[in-house]
This record gives structure tokens, C-alpha cells and sequence, in this order.
């Protein structure tokens, strides 16, 4: 049963696209994403959660760009976090698919997952700060580079936590 905890990610995924009141085709590419996440956890398939997840993704920027209301930075850090959970927990559950694996060791990884998204989502809310103290101080142009920067910062903060593949 330990196999099935990325889908806890899943109904935030499809959830948030379709909270924003955006049109059918939102709240259908939103449903359609969450099928295929299923499917992928389901058969502990990297390939299909992280096809699910990409869908998931252009849900949400579709829903963003039609809808009138939009999410806050909270929110869009929860649905990252959602993503994370969703594919290193798949990710998990299939390199020890066949294995007998103790408790501890998902208690342990479980620990990792919930100190890796407290960071995380310490560092989009300050990411958040920071932009918005900084927005009106600067001139349009410069700002690009700014966020261009932020980018490469997170790209950077990011890259301790990937892992080389076993194989």
C-alpha cells in the first residue's frame, strides 16, 4: 500500500486548474492529467507520471491565462510540491518495486520528502518576497534579467538534490 502515497499529489494537481473557473477545456486537459498520473502510479511508471505531470502543468498555465483570478504563491508552491511528491515518489516506489522494504526506510524517506518541501517552499515564499519588494523599484527591461537570474538560481539550488542514476 506504501506503493500508492505519490497519489495524494494527484488531486492537487488536477484541483488547482480547475478552482480558477477557467473554461471546460481547462477542467478536461486538468482531468485528463490526472488519469494518466493514476495510471503511471499505478503501474509505477516514471514515464506516465511524468507525462501526467507535464499535462498537469499546462493545465495550470492555460487555466492562468484564461482565467480571471489567479494564484498566489502559496498556491503555485503546493502544486510544485505536488509535482515533486509525484515523481520522486514514483520514482521510489518503482527502483524498490519487487523489494521487501522495512518501514524505516520509508519513514526515512518520508522525512527527506517533508524536509526537501519545507525548503522549498521556504525559498519560493521568499523568492515571492523578495519580487515583490523589488518589482516597483525597477524598470521594465532590467527586470527580465532579474527574473532570468531568479531562474538560474533556482536551477542552481536544485542541483544538489539530483541524484546520479544507479544503473
Amino acid at each position: 500500500m506504501m506503493r500508492f502515497v505519490p497519489t495524494i499529489a494527484i488531486p492537487i494537481l488536477v484541483g488547482l486548474p480547475v478552482s480558477m473557473q477557467a473554461s471546460l477545456e481547462v477542467a478536461f486537459t486538468a482531468t485528463v492529467s490526472g488519469v494518466v498520473c493514476a495510471v503511471g502510479v499505478s503501474r509505477s511508471s516514471l514515464a506516465a507520471v511524468t507525462t501526467g505531470a507535464v499535462i498537469a502543468l499546462i493545465a495550470v498555465t492555460l487555466a492562468q491565462w484564461e482565467s480571471p483570478s489567479s494564484i498566489g504563491a502559496a498556491s503555485a508552491a503546493v502544486f510544485g510540491l505536488a509535482i515533486l511528491l509525484l515523481v520522486e515518489g514514483t520514482y521510489f516506489t518503482h527502483r524498490y518495486r519487487k523489494a521487501l522494504v522495512a518501514r524505516i526506510v520509508w519513514r526515512r524517506q518520508g522525512i527527506w520528502w517533508a524536509a526537501r518541501a519545507a525548503m522549498a517552499l521556504g525559498a519560493s515564499l521568499l523568492v515571492a518576497a523578495l519580487a515583490s519588494a523589488l518589482a516597483p523599484l525597477l524598470p521594465a527591461f532590467p527586470a527580465l534579467f532579474l527574473a532570468g537570474g531568479g531562474v538560474l538560481l533556482v536551477f542552481a539550488a536544485a542541483l544538489p538534490f539530483g541524484r546520479k542514476s544507479e544503473n
